[in-house]
């Protein structure tokens, strides 16, 4: 899997940073099947140096619920 970050920010504060990355990825499924487009949120809170908490939001559950004809297009 691949990424694309369309935009990359940090907003600081005295004890840490939250970082914000925001793109879309692309690649293939497990199956072998290629996908690109996938949007995505990363929310990095970095102290010290280190990233103490990550939390990521991309658009991967949906797609494979249509992928499996849960929901419509």
């Amino acid at each position: 899997v691949g990424a694309v970050a369309d935009w990359t920010g940090a907003a600081p504060d005295p004890e840490a940073v939250v970082v914000y990355s925001i793109g879309t990825l692309h690649g293939e499924w497990p199956d072998g099947t290629p996908f690109e487009g996938n949007r995505y949120v990363d929310r990095y809170v970095v102290r010290s140096g280190l990233i103490v908490d990550m939390q990521v939001w991309n658009d991967s559950a949906e797609w494979l619920l249509v992928r499996a004809g849960l929901v419509p297009r």
